[in-house]
């Protein structure tokens, strides 16, 4: 799925891009990209994660899911306000949530305090990414 939005959008196919992604909801458990707002809605702010050992062949809807559910619990805001906003096609995972803004601060602080959230590392994350600071563990 994912390499066919890419497909269609270098092409120049955008208006297809849509139709695309209507059938494979339609399909269910289909992983697809989306492009992120260059600024969140007001109040929140953008954390954006690095997933080692994951791309699009290897990667299922349900682990984004698990992830942001994940993401929730280790900032304890409910999860309907952990957005996922954008997911990236490369050869890597990268995908970016909107949160609260106070909740991304929190956790800005905790990371330079040193927090490595092992809850996050467990699933992958390697890096972290707050406004232009991040947070790489693989160092």
């Amino acid at each position: 799925m994912v390499y066919l939005q890419v497909i269609l959008k270098v092409a120049g196919r955008v208006d297809l891009v849509e139709k695309v992604i209507e059938f494979f909801r339609e399909m269910g458990n289909t992983l697809y990209f989306y492009p992120a707002t260059a600024e969140p809605e007001n109040g929140y702010k953008y954390v954006k994660m690095h997933v080692h050992g994951k791309d699009f062949s290897n990667c299922t809807s349900q682990y984004i899911e698990d992830l942001r559910n994940r993401l929730s619990r280790v900032l304890f805001v409910p999860n309907q306000y952990v957005v996922i906003v954008w997911i990236e096609p490369s050869s890597s995972l990268l995908i970016t949530f909107m949160v609260p803004a106070k909740y991304v601060e929190l956790m800005e602080r905790r990371l330079i305090g040193g927090d490595t959230y092992s809850e996050l590392h467990v699933l992958g994350i390697d890096i972290i990414q707050i406004g232009e600071k991040a947070f790489n563990w693989t160092n």
